[in-house]
């Protein structure tokens, strides 16, 4: 199972397979690699172990090993990151790792959009709560060609709603990138304050 995880620094990915269970065990050992926005590996193991047989890979457990994949320096016992390499020290005290924590949080795991067409006739994704750059103005937009991109509130009034049938294909191939969607009509003032918060 994979799942993507949006930040504002770009979308993170947790891989997760489950392996087979010993049989003097009543856990399920699960197989996880954690990439960066640019593919890097920042963690990965087989360490994680579930009692949920039915579904070891689920969005609940995945969320269970991003709060373990991101204890934070206070949170235990400084021997945890003895192990750990100059570079996961470095992310560990980023502020992508604090917004990756949030994952820990299974009600966080939604991410808004909204699908507009543009001025082309193009289905367009916007997530208005993902910043699309420093600005805190700017928010995230995807689109068939061109994928992510940066957009900001002047060029949204400039698009139009899609109709079910026009978001269909670009909403599927968003899920089929990891995405677990809430899909709302129209821009919410609370997704200004949710991206500036960032």
């Amino acid at each position: 199972m994979k799942y993507t995880l949006p930040t504002s620094t770009g979308n993170f990915t947790l891989t997760m397979k489950a392996l087979k269970r010993p049989l003097d065990s009543d856990h399920t050992p699960v197989k996880y690699v954690l990439t960066d926005p640019i593919g890097l590996i920042l963690f990965e193991g087989r360490d994680f172990k579930t009692p949920d047989y039915k579904n070891p890979t689920s969005k609940k457990n995945a969320a269970e090993l991003i709060g373990f994949l991101t204890l934070a320096l206070g949170d235990t016992d400084s021997e945890w990151f003895d192990s750990y390499t100059p570079a996961q020290m470095e992310f560990c005290q980023s502020f992508a790792y604090e917004e990756l924590s949030l994952y820990s949080d299974p009600t966080e795991w939604t991410t808004p959009v909204i699908i507009r067409m543009d001025t082309d006739g193009a289905p367009v994704a916007i997530f208005p709560t993902l910043p699309g750059t420093s600005d805190p103005y700017t928010f995230t937009a995807y689109s068939h060609i061109g994928q992510h991109s940066a957009a900001c509130i002047e060029w949204y009034y400039t698009t139009r709603p899609a109709s079910l049938e026009q978001a269909a294909p670009l909403l599927k191939e968003l899920e089929s990138l990891g995405y677990n969607l809430k899909v709302y009509k129209k821009f919410l003032q609370s997704f200004d304050k949710i991206r500036r918060s960032h």
